[in-house]
């Protein structure tokens, strides 16, 4: 119980203006007026391009700004209050929980203090955030339309776009209450948006069709759009066109890349059938060479650096090479190569069977000559 009067105690400090002994007539005028702002922000007409709001007491800048920041600073002012008594009526459901379920009086009566804690402070942030809003969008609405959006240093939109996710961050400090507001404020954004994109349609037009990429596309659409435009909107569907193109230019570049891949895939086999079969030339005659008894024929096929891989051993130098043909001459087992053939990664090879087994010479090529011959048996 201890950790449970501690709760409480910081939650009558930080709460300052909601009675720690129930709901007092000051908490019910808040609640009321918390209730006709959420129900005011959801019937106001949104904001419309060329249509100035005039509202009374913001029809400066000055006082538009100054209405801004500080229901601003008060509604997030409200977020360590209403955090403290979501952490203390959580402490009460534990106590709770530890006591089998069945809540004491007095905490049946902190349960009670709490919500009416956190509905009054909730109250009051909402009438907070509706001035708020009523403030960014009578200054929203003197914004001036026509101005170049692709061309622009800066969407004229973007603040208010930066000020709707801190809205809605701000929003889950306080659960679902304010939700109302953050979804309006949102879909007024949007519908000022594809207003903009609407009234500027001649100019976007213009720009796209000098646009022959997909990215020179996708830079438009980001200078548009600040947030997701209403797709039933003139302004929506004019982004969406865009978004088509951009698609079917991406699709074009794609199938001009794989037919430019396939072409180029297409070459390079012939170019290396065309060099497996010069290759096949010379290992053709190295094997008749063999076959025929003349070794120096062969051996005048050979590379001077060449090199001769077997799984018992090896040589490397024409000379040391050579010196293994004329002794695998003189102790003929019958070996016999097989006229060579080209495998499917363009290798030449020449099948092979003596007493000792069967196996393929692979064989390699620079200049002309055979720079290598592999012996791998099977």
């Amino acid at each position: 119980m201890r950790r449970l009067g501690q709760a409480l105690l910081s939650v009558a400090i930080l709460m300052a203006s909601t009675s720690a002994m129930g709901r007092t007539p000051e908490d019910e005028a808040a609640i009321a007026r918390g209730q006709k702002a959420l129900a005011w922000a959801q019937s106001f007409a949104c904001p419309d391009l060329g249509n100035p709001l005039s509202v009374a007491g913001l029809s400066s800048p000055a006082e538009i700004a100054q209405a801004r920041q500080e229901n601003w600073a008060y509604a997030n002012g409200r977020l360590a209050s209403m955090a403290e008594a979501i952490r203390a009526r959580r402490v009460i459901e534990a106590e709770i929980a530890q006591q089998g379920g069945k809540p004491s009086r007095s905490m049946q009566e902190s349960f009670a203090t709490l919500d009416d804690a956190i509905a009054a402070t909730s109250a009051r942030t909402a009438s907070a955030l509706a001035q708020w809003m009523l403030a960014s969008w009578v200054e929203m609405s003197k914004i001036d339309g026509g101005i170049d959006l692709v061309g622009g240093t800066s969407h004229p939109l973007a603040a208010y776009a930066n000020d709707g996710r801190k809205l809605e961050q701000l929003a889950q400090g306080f659960g679902g209450a304010l939700s109302p507001m953050v979804e309006k404020y949102n879909r007024c954004l949007s519908a000022m948006q594809a207003s903009m994109i609407e009234y500027n349609s001649a100019q976007i037009s213009a720009a796209s069709q000098g646009a022959r990429t997909p990215s020179a596309i996708d830079r438009i659409v980001a200078a548009l759009e600040v947030v997701p435009s209403p797709s039933d909107s003139a302004g929506g569907r004019i982004v969406a066109d865009l978004k088509v193109r951009r698609d079917a230019l991406a699709l074009a570049e794609a199938e001009a890349e794989q037919r430019r891949r396939a072409a180029a895939s297409a070459e390079m086999r012939a170019r290396l059938e065309r060099e497996a079969n010069v290759s096949r030339s010379i290992a053709a005659r190295y094997v008749a060479a063999i076959n025929s008894g003349d070794i120096n024929a062969g051996i005048a096929l050979l590379h001077d650096n060449v090199r001769l891989v077997s799984p018992r051993d090896g040589a490397t130098g024409k000379q040391a090479v050579a010196a293994r043909m004329r002794d695998a001459a003189r102790d003929d087992q019958g070996v016999r190569p097989q006229p060579p053939q080209v495998d499917s990664n363009y290798q030449v090879y020449s099948a092979m069977r003596s007493s000792r087994g069967s196996g393929k010479l692979y064989f390699s090529f620079s200049g002309g000559k055979i720079e290598q011959i592999r012996l791998v048996q099977d």
